[in-house]
């Protein structure tokens, strides 16, 4: 039989304080919370206090019962926001995929990583998976260059400081200046490509996607093998990202 993750014990009782703290409504007192877990008052008592500092538990008042702090809502806030733009981009997604034969990602920024919200293969022999794809560095992905070049400028200059510049292939961009000459290219066109710069044979192309106040929040982009990277197969691919992006940003409410 094998055995199951290794966890701390200061992190377990912390997820164990919640989870009791969302079965109850109207709060537990410490010394319920001890009891229900076996623990000692003045064990649990650390615990609830670091929880208690980061929002994530309330007490209203001195030596009262413990809930649910905001913390909380505003992560679930977050984490289902997002999952209902993953959800409702989907199907969009699936025939941008059907429609130029080739896979399909839709990403956003966290932090220094590209998240994929929806990711779609290609149903064809030759073609790219979008997942050979996640561990190239921002810089040379079609979707990575789009989330750069809109970003804020201090938040820009960090991540371009922080990139690998060590060439993945003769075209990979090899340095911040060079970067930054390219983000300018994609911020004025509103489009990226990749040619040959996080694989040998692999092209991409992507094109922002705005939220209400017009801000670029996500970017949705096609990898396809360098072969089939031909003008008007191109052309093609990017007038139909143009056209989902716009369906997207209406579905996420922009229109």
């Amino acid at each position: 039989m094998s055995e199951g993750p290794r966890v701390l014990q200061s992190v377990d009782r912390s997820a164990r304080v919640l989870t009791l703290l969302a079965q109850e409504a109207e709060g537990l007192g410490l010394g319920e919370m001890a009891d229900r877990m076996g623990l000692k008052p003045q064990t649990l008592q650390g615990i609830v206090r670091s929880l208690q500092a980061h929002g994530l538990v309330l007490q209203l008042r001195r030596g009262g019962r413990y809930s649910l702090g905001p913390r909380i809502h505003e992560l679930s806030r977050t984490w289902l926001s997002r999952c209902d733009r993953a959800a409702l981009a989907r199907d969009a997604v699936r025939e941008l995929a059907d429609t130029i034969g080739e896979g399909v990602l839709l990403s956003e920024l966290r932090g220094e990583r590209l998240l994929g919200l929806v990711q779609v293969n290609a149903d064809q022999p030759l073609s790219v998976s979008q997942d050979q794809l996640h561990p190239a560095p921002l810089h040379t992905t079609a979707t990575g260059k789009i989330l750069l070049a809109f970003l804020p400028e201090a938040e820009r200059d960090a991540l371009i400081a922080t990139q690998d510049y060590r060439p993945r292939t003769p075209k990979t961009i090899a340095s911040p200046e060079a970067l930054r000459e390219e983000l300018t290219r994609v911020a004025d066109q509103e489009v990226a490509v990749c040619e040959d710069e996080a694989y040998d044979g692999v092209s991409a192309a992507g094109v922002p996607i705005r939220d209400v106040n017009g801000h670029v929040t996500a970017a949705i982009g096609a990898s396809l093998p360098s072969t089939r990277w031909m003008p008007e197969h191109a052309e093609m691919i990017l007038e139909n990202l143009r056209r989902v992006a716009r369906d997207i940003e209406v579905l996420w409410g922009r229109a």
